[in-house]
């Protein structure tokens, strides 16, 4: 059963400019009567307010160009346009896996007037009797400054020529450039119905402990089958697929124009012109042509992909960044998913932990960790030791350990660093032994190591540490080094 609109309910101004009363004309709204459907009530709305902007604005330019350089009607005009250029980031749609909207009709664009609002739009004829305003102090506007197309000479005081050589700018064709690559604000709800689809499927999987098993692959069979539903055999595949592939499959479905959704299922092109190229339909992964290297991708993986590089592209306007954002976590918060945009903020710059170490999705950096050269070659070592003689390789070997061990107690003491492939007694016997090679005054009484030394040492075996590491390590070889003079053979 139809119900009426509340005027001062109104979600759609509650959420982009904090009032509860709707600010649309009151006769545009006074009859408007809406769907018993939650989603088509929300999608009935959102499409009467951006249709009115849209009708404002092409008001506004029509009306600015008819009066010439009258420019308090001109004022007005734009005015009012730049006012409701900031609404038109609306919500449409929703993810959620156990809504009875997924087996709903599709809503009706944007872009098309509903029955409703073409009632309420005043006519041609309406338009045609609006006063014209004139202002009689109104000047004609000042001829542009003529940049001149070559490079121009200009003389110094002391007459010399001079050449400017910074050739003029195009300014047109920089502004051109620079608005080519920004998502127009009219594809906004779509993007943001798209993320909260997949967000919300992606931890649907990974919830239900299928997000290891159910691929790209499982996506595109349960869709085809979606779409050939009608078939005995694709009605008896599609109650193989978990609930939340199925709700992913007929979601896309429905939020696809007929062509497109026609050529996607044939695999005719790799975009779709009727849609966004942001759009999920449109993404590498999903638009009907992958790899079959992508085949095999993890889906929730593939979800988040689109929905990471969708919520946070730089390719919004600033301005718009906000409500973007904003209406996702409105998408998310009907569905009581609202934590998951903040785990996107949190998990954008951590791609181990966004795809769950999937390495099809990340590639790992390599990180500067301290290895263990083999001790039984040099030639894995980034220097080479100085030559010992007989004795002191001996003792090198057959008395050295055999102190470091009976100064483990000692040693521990110091808490030396924890290095990969070491334990405290192999770290000290290593440093203790590259003291022997490269400072032979170890001998004496009086030597005692210094800082210089010990970062020397640590570079030799190739350990990144700090300075308090350093530190230990500095007076836990000193303190070795009193411990064995007295067993250095003569």
């Amino acid at each position: 059963m139809p119900k009426t609109f509340q005027p001062r309910d109104c979600y759609y101004c509650k959420s982009r400019f904090l009032t509860n009363l709707c600010t649309l004309p009151f006769n545009l709204i006074a009859d408007l009567e809406l769907p018993d459907d939650d989603f088509d009530t929300v999608s009935t709305i959102t499409e009467v307010h951006v249709n009115h902007q849209n009708y404002l604005r092409n008001q506004a330019s029509s009306y600015s160009e008819s009066i010439g350089h009258a420019r308090s009607a001109y004022s007005v005009a734009s005015t009012q346009t730049d006012a409701l250029t900031y609404t038109e980031t609306s919500v449409q749609g929703g993810a959620s896996l156990d809504s009875p909207l997924f087996n709903e009709s599709a809503s009706t664009p944007a872009e098309q007037p509903s029955p409703v609002l073409e009632k309420a739009l005043p006519t041609k004829t309406d338009t045609a009797k609006e006063p014209t305003i004139k202002d009689t102090k109104s000047k004609p506007a000042p001829s542009p400054i003529e940049v001149p197309s070559k490079l121009t000479n200009t003389p110094d005081i002391r007459g010399v020529t001079k050449t400017d050589s910074k050739p003029p700018v195009n300014q047109e064709a920089s502004s051109e450039k620079s608005t080519k690559t920004l998502i127009s604000p009219h594809e906004l709800p779509n993007l943001a119905r798209d993320v909260t689809l997949s967000l919300t499927v992606a931890h649907a999987l990974r919830g239900k402990s299928l997000h290891k098993s159910v691929t790209l692959e499982q996506f595109y069979d349960c869709t085809f089958d979606t779409l050939n539903r009608s078939s005995s055999d694709s009605q008896d595949r599609l109650k193989t697929y978990p609930d939340a592939l199925r709700s992913l499959s007929r979601n896309f479905i429905r939020n696809a124009d007929k062509q497109a959704i026609e050529t996607w299922s044939k695999r005719r092109q790799t975009s779709h012109p009727g849609h966004s190229a942001y759009d999920l339909i449109n993404h590498p992964l999903f638009s009907s042509q992958p790899t079959e290297i992508e085949l095999k991708y993890r889906l929730d993986n593939c979800l988040i992909k689109y929905a990471l590089t969708t919520t946070f592209t730089g390719k919004i306007e600033r301005q718009f960044i906000p409500p973007f954002h904003s209406s996702i976590k409105s998408h998310l918060s009907t569905f009581k998913s609202e934590r998951l945009f903040e785990w996107m903020q949190k998990v954008r710059k951590d791609s181990p932990a966004a795809y769950d170490n999937d390495k099809n999705f990340f590639s790992s950096k390599s990180s500067a960790s301290s290895t263990k050269p083999d001790p039984k070659s040099l030639a894995s070592m980034k220097h080479s030791c100085p030559p010992l003689s007989e004795s002191m390789r001996n003792f090198a070997s057959t008395s050295l350990p055999q102190i470091v061990n009976e100064n483990e107690a000692e040693i521990t003491k110091f808490q030396l660093p924890k290095v990969p492939g070491y334990t405290d007694t192999q770290l000290a016997a290593d440093l203790i032994y590259e003291v022997i090679c490269h400072f032979p005054q170890w001998v004496r009484p009086v030597f005692v190591a210094s800082p210089a030394q010990v970062l020397s040492i640590t570079q030799f075996l190739s350990l990144n540490l700090n300075d308090l590491e350093r530190t230990n390590i500095l007076w836990m070889i000193n303190t070795l080094l009193r411990a064995m003079r007295p067993k250095v053979p003569v």
